[in-house]
């Protein structure tokens, strides 16, 4: 499977989440910055899944963000980089559920 089966990112409640890889069949697509090159997710390692957290920040204009989970902070001292790839229509402030990969900087990454 690919990276985007493998962070499928869902709002919790509700009894029914929306992933954010749209595999519920009402995705929108990608939102956000469109330059530079599309990210390859799938020769990355997943070291963490079902991770819940919430997305602190986002910036749509630099096109990242991250998302606060105790679990990443105590392990990597900081919280999960999150791309605008990743973000479709998930805000600040929403509760999310996550897979974290090292990225090429070394730090976590949803």
């Amino acid at each position: 499977g690919s990276f985007m089966e493998g962070i499928m990112m869902a709002m919790k409640g509700g009894g029914k989440g929306k992933f954010m890889n749209g595999k519920d069949g009402k995705g929108k697509g990608k939102k956000g910055p469109t330059a530079g090159p599309a990210r390859n997710f799938d020769n990355v390692e997943v070291v963490a899944d079902n991770l819940v957290g919430i997305i602190k920040s986002f910036n749509p204009l630099s096109g990242y963000g991250f998302i606060e989970n105790a679990e990443v902070k105590a392990q990597y001292g900081g919280d999960a980089f999150l791309h605008h790839g990743q973000v479709e229509e998930f805000g600040i402030g929403d509760q999310v559920v996550f897979a974290v990969f090292i990225n090429e900087s070394g730090k976590p990454q949803a």
